[in-house]
Order: structure tokens, then sequence, then C-alpha cells
């Protein structure tokens, strides 16, 4: 199940494994954690229990180790280190309080992985792009958390992106997304225009492909009209919901009119390495919802000669089931040989 678990909570499970009790909170209130669904889940399972003779608290089920294993099984890493212990010290570095914060555990993980490519030299100039391209909050919220509400609600989580990052982003900007960020090779062979930002995380593909990606950023991709030319086979991989699909139409009209452009724009068809998500669900859910419109219209009323036929039915298939897919989850390795298989025919 999505546990949806903050540091208050994390702390709690920890707690529990010590063998130590953790008061439920107060009923009537929602944020209590008697209230909370990985809680009750706990509970309902037998993982969890009322102390005995006060019903107040809860307690770990030691028969078995029911409690003990489940939690080992859940909140253990790979290098059997608690996950506990790994964000408390990464919260503790970054000076967030930990006996107050909620801070909400895929945030913890997303400023980890921020920290993890600011640190890669092979990414080093992401702070100098940022501020050549002069963004924003906004700007940055989108870049890291699909949305550009995201971090404008949560100041704590703010205060420690522009900490990883060395940029002050407290002043707003008009004159935001002036260019797109890349990671280019010396001498790429193709471009990949990627309307989020995953992906330019890892140098590995640019390295061993010999590609250029373009981080486009959703509906901003205005900015494209500031490429002089394009001088590599070019292709675009984003999300495979409605709003996606009328960005990557955006950007195609954008760069198909560019001046001494002899590529088009070819939209990739995704490979995955994951599942598919139901339309309403993605990892920022309360900012980002993913909806197809105009569903009574073939592929929603997009232009239909931007679309081969089998991304015509892909689309179709995608709108029936109520059904997306993540950029996220694309394959690249295989998505990149396969282009490059297509470039040699």
């Amino acid at each position: 199940m999505k546990k949806k678990l903050n540091w208050q909570h994390i702390k709690a499970l920890h707690k529990l494994y010590q063998g130590r009790q953790i008061n439920k909170g107060v009923a009537d209130n929602r944020n209590s954690i008697s209230n909370h669904d990985y809680f009750r889940y706990l509970y309902r399972n037998g993982i969890i229990k009322d102390k005995i003779r006060n019903d107040k608290v809860y307690v770990k089920e030691t028969i078995g180790d029911k409690y003990d294993g489940h939690y080992e099984k859940e909140f253990v890493n790979e290098e059997n280190v608690f996950l506990y212990d790994i964000y408390l010290n990464f919260l503790q570095e970054l000076n967030i309080n930990i006996n107050t914060s909620r801070i909400d555990e895929a945030d913890i993980i997303k400023l980890i992985e921020i920290k993890s490519f600011r640190n890669n030299t092979d990414l080093d100039n992401l702070r100098n792009q940022i501020i050549e391209a002069r963004e924003n909050a906004q700007g940055v919220s989108l870049m890291f958390f699909k949305s550009s509400k995201y971090m404008s609600k949560k100041v704590s989580l703010t205060n420690a992106v522009e900490k990883l990052i060395g940029i002050d982003l407290s002043q707003e900007n008009n004159q935001q997304y002036l260019k797109p960020f890349h990671c280019e090779h010396k001498t790429p062979k193709i471009t990949i225009l990627c309307e989020n930002f995953y992906f330019l995380k890892f140098p590995y593909y640019i390295e061993n492909y010999q590609v250029e990606l373009l981080y486009v950023g959703g509906y901003n991709v205005d900015k494209l009209k500031n490429l002089i030319d394009v001088k590599y086979p070019i292709y675009y991989l984003g999300d495979w919901d409605y709003d996606g699909l009328v960005i990557y139409e955006k950007a195609k009209r954008i760069i198909d009119k560019l001046e001494n452009n002899k590529h088009k724009l070819k939209l990739i068809t995704p490979v995955l390495k994951s599942k598919l998500y139901p339309a309403k669900l993605t990892e920022t859910e309360d900012y980002h919802k993913s909806n197809w419109k105009n569903k009574e219209k073939f592929i929603c009323g997009l232009t239909k000669n931007f679309y081969s036929t089998e991304q015509q039915i892909l689309i179709q298939d995608l709108v029936e089931k109520d059904e997306w897919i993540e950029e996220e989850g694309n394959d690249l390795d295989k998505i990149i040989k396969t282009i490059f298989n297509e470039i040699k025919d």
C-alpha cells in the first residue's frame, strides 16, 4: 500500500521497533497516528496493538517477531541500514528541526536525490544553468517535483532545496525559462527533449550513447524558440497523458518551424521498464492530476498527423483504460538503441 508517511511517522515506527510505545493522538484529529491509513493497516493486521490497560498508546506485536519482521522488510535498505538513520542524518545536515518537522518521506527521498546528482561533477553545471536561465522557485519546483506549485506552501522544503543547490529562490522573476537546461556530449548524435528532469540526472546516457538531453519543463516549451537550429535528429520524451501530449504538440510546432532546421521533432513511443499508472495517480497527486480530456473524440482530439498509427492505437488504449504512462517509467537505454538502429537503416 502507499504509505504516505512524514518524518513524525517515521520516528514513531522506529520507536516501536526499539520496543517503546507511541501515543495514538486525539481520536477526532485527522492528523493523529490512530487515523493514519498506514497505522490502521498495521493495527488491522495485528502488527501493532493497544497496550494492555492503556488504549491511548500503541505497542508492537512481539509474537513471532511480527512487527520487527515487517519493519525490517519495509524500512531497511539493501545495505542493511535503517531508513530512519539515513533520514535522521540527512535532516540534521540540512538543519531541519527533527523534533517538530513533518516533512514528507517522499520529499526527503527527493532531496537526497538532488544532493546525489548535485555532487556529481558531470552535472555540476546545474546551478549555473539555473542562474543563467533566471529560474524562480516555481520553475525549480517544476523541475524537481513535477509541479510548479508543489514547493509553494512548504517553506522548509524550499529552504532545503535552496541549500542543496546553493541558490536563493526567494526573488520572483518573470523572465524565467529563457533557455532549456541541457546535458550535452561533445559530439552528440541525437537530441532528446525531456518533459521532466529525471533522465538529466544520469550522465551515463550522455557519455555512453553520445546524446544531448534537453529539459524543457512542461508547458514552458516556448523557450525552445531560442534555439538557433537543430543540428541532429531530435526526439521528444514525456508523459503519455493528455497534458503531456499537448505539450509535445506545442514543442513540435516550435521545433518544426525553426529556421535552418533539417530535422522535425519525433515523438518517442514508450518502452516501459515499469507499470502504467491509473490516470488520477501521480507522485505529486495533490498538485498534478492527470486526466484524459475530450474522451468522446478520437485520440481526445489531438493532432492526428503528429502520431504514427501505432501511437494512435496506444493513446486510444490508454484513454479507454483510464491509464497513463509516466516519462520516468521508460527504459531509455532501449529507446536510444532503437533510435540508433532506425538512423542506421
